[in-house]
C-alpha cells in the first residue's frame, strides 16, 4: 500500500516547451507545478504543428521550462486525447539560473509520426506571449517570431 502512495505523490521534472510550459495553465487544469525554471534542451528543434513537438537536430536547442509535478499529474495530462500520442523520454536540459545539467522527462511525438500542420500561427502566438512573460532568452523570442511569419494566417 505504501508502495502505491509513493507513486502518487512522486514529484517528477518535466521539460515543458509548449504551452504546457506556462506554471498558470497547468494550475488551471487543476494541477500544481512546483520549482518552476527556465532551461534549455541541446540538440532538438521545435516544430509547430496543430501542437508543438520536438525533433533531433545537432545543431538546435529549444527552450522551456522545467517543472515538478507528482507522477498522476503528469500521467494524467497526456492522457487527454489531444497529447496522448506524446511518449516520455528522458533528457537533459541546462538550467538558466545556475548553468547546472538536469535529468527531466520530456513528452514528444515518436519518430515518423505525422503531425497535422498548423493551420494558422494562433498556438505560436501564445507560445510567444508565454515565453515573453517569462523573460526567455531574446535570440528564442526572435526564432519563434520568425515561425510566425512562417506559418502565417493562411487556411489548409
Amino acid at each position: 500500500m505504501l508502495d502505491n502512495l509513493y507513486w502518487i505523490y512522486k514529484m517528477v521534472t518535466a521539460f515543458f516547451y509548449g504551452l504546457f510550459l506556462d506554471p498558470e495553465i497547468l494550475v488551471k487544469l487543476g494541477y500544481t507545478p512546483n520549482n518552476v525554471q527556465i532551461a534549455k534542451l541541446n540538440n532538438y528543434q521545435l516544430i509547430i504543428g496543430e501542437r508543438a513537438n520536438l525533433v533531433r537536430s545537432d545543431s538546435n536547442h529549444v527552450w522551456g521550462n522545467l517543472i515538478d509535478l507528482n507522477q498522476n499529474d503528469i500521467n494524467a495530462l497526456y492522457s487527454e486525447k489531444s497529447v496522448a500520442d506524446y511518449k516520455k523520454q528522458t533528457v537533459s536540459c541546462i538550467a538558466q539560473r545556475d548553468n547546472k545539467t538536469l535529468t527531466a522527462d520530456v513528452y514528444i511525438l515518436p519518430e515518423g509520426y505525422a503531425m497535422k500542420p498548423a493551420k494558422n500561427s494562433d498556438y505560436t502566438k501564445k507560445l510567444y506571449s508565454i515565453c515573453q512573460k517569462y523573460n526567455f532568452p531574446d535570440d528564442y523570442l526572435n526564432h519563434l517570431n520568425r515561425m510566425i511569419d512562417e506559418i502565417g494566417d493562411h487556411k489548409c
